[in-house]
Formats: structure tokens, C-alpha cells, sequence
């Protein structure tokens, strides 16, 4: 990439937040690429949960509770990305930057554990799959909801 045109793609890709400039470049994007995305609604100008926001308006899926204290008054359970307010359905959309340490793994597995012992269905994404493969994550949510309604019937 020239330096200038390094510089404006560098400029777009932090302006927008979608994603990072290695990242963009490993999938071929460029400036002019990206602008065209953003218009289009092909990537979104949010973080990874505004992104998954953005998905479920498209798809016309029911809207998830963001950044969402989880658990009673004797005991909390922790603050999820996304819950869902009709059923047991916790969302997590984990990001290289916060979930890819074997410390942050384990927490993250201490918090799943707490949500599933509490009757929970707890959906991990990735970030990537949220910001490139929008139809996958939203497939493996309305397969996590299915799994929610079977467990509040019960």
C-alpha cells in the first residue's frame, strides 16, 4: 500500500471502527472499499455490539437488552453484552482484544459455568463472525433462542 493511501485507509478504518487496518488489509479492503460497505449497511460504524444491534434491525429479530447486570439481589452473576428480556438467553460477542489471554478464557468460562447453573443458554460470538459473517451469528442465535424457549418451558 502507498503511504497515502495507507494513511486515508488507516483514517477510514478508525473513523468507522469497524475494523483494524491489518485486518481490512488481509481482507483486501481499501478506503474506497470500506466507504462503499458503510453505505451499502454491509459493516457498521458501531463497535461489535452496535454491530450485532444493527444485524438483529436488519434481520427484523427481536431486540436484545445491551450491557445487562445478570442475576438476583443475593447473587450476581456478572454484566453480559446482550440478554434477553422474554427468555433465559445470554449473549457474549468476544473481541481479540478483551477475550484472547488464557486468564480472560478462563474467566469467561467461570462466567458461562454461573450463567448455565442459573438456567441460562449463553451464545459466545466472535467478534469477527458479528462484523464478517452477520447471517451465521444470526442463525446461531435463533438456534440459542430455540434452546432458551425449550429451557423456560421446562
Amino acid at each position: 500500500m502507498k503511504p497515502q493511501k495507507d494513511k486515508a485507509f488507516a483514517t477510514a478504518a478508525r473513523q468507522y471502527g469497524v475494523i483494524s487496518r491489518q485486518q481490512c488489509a488481509a481482507a483486501g479492503l481499501g478506503p474506497t472499499e470500506i466507504d462503499s460497505m458503510l453505505r451499502t449497511g454491509q459493516l457498521s460504524r458501531h463497535s461489535p455490539g452496535g454491530r450485532f444491534i444493527d444485524l438483529l434491525k436488519r434481520a427484523g429479530a427481536r431486540p436484545m437488552r445491551r450491557q445487562a447486570n445478570v442475576g438476583s439481589d443475593s447473587q450476581w452473576l456478572g454484566r453480559v453484552d446482550f440478554v434477553d428480556d422474554e427468555l433465559p438467553l445470554s449473549v457474549q460477542i468476544d473481541g481479540t482484544r478483551f477475550h484472547q489471554a488464557l486468564i480472560d478464557r478462563r474467566l469467561d468460562d467461570a462466567q458461562t459455568a454461573a450463567l448455565v447453573a442459573a438456567g441460562y443458554e449463553v451464545l459466545r460470538l466472535a467478534e469477527r463472525d458479528v462484523w464478517h459473517d452477520g447471517p451465521r451469528s444470526l442463525q446461531r442465535l435463533a438456534a440459542a433462542r430455540n434452546r432458551a424457549a425449550q429451557k423456560k418451558k421446562t
